[in-house]
């Protein structure tokens, strides 16, 4: 048994390390937790799609190509409304950074809201081509 466990383990490292190598460098990231916390009326989203691309999932960031794209998100609850709102924006993506795509809404009890980009940051370890 014990040796069963080692060669799966052993087997599965390529097959995890493979969907690191699908991203060409330089690559984007978009996620849609907060950044500034302290920002009233500001509250993160689900990321439906960017692009043709869809299926956000567990909070991770979505890697995509640089380039200009149709963003659609969705808010999550809020003020007692259940959440589940979309809205869609273009966006423009620069090799190497990451945005963090939030909800800005119209007040703490409303439920209509603005996509926003709260915050784009350098991605650590990603390079630019020459």
């Amino acid at each position: 048994m014990r040796i069963l466990r080692i060669s799966f383990a052993v087997a599965s490292v390529p097959v995890l390390l493979s969907g690191c190598a699908t991203m060409n460098a330089p690559w984007s990231e978009v996620v849609g937790t907060r950044y500034h916390v302290a920002i009233a009326d500001r509250r993160p989203v689900n990321i439906v799609t960017i692009g043709d691309q869809g299926g956000w999932a567990n909070n991770q960031p979505m890697l995509v190509d640089p380039g200009t794209y149709r963003v659609v998100v969705e808010s999550r609850p809020h003020a007692g409304y259940r959440g589940g709102r979309q809205r869609e924006l273009q966006l423009t993506l620069e090799p190497c950074k990451r945005y963090y795509l939030n909800a800005q809404f119209d007040s703490q009890v409303s439920a209509d809201y603005t996509p926003v980009v709260d915050e784009v940051e350098n991605i650590g370890g990603c390079r630019r081509s020459a």
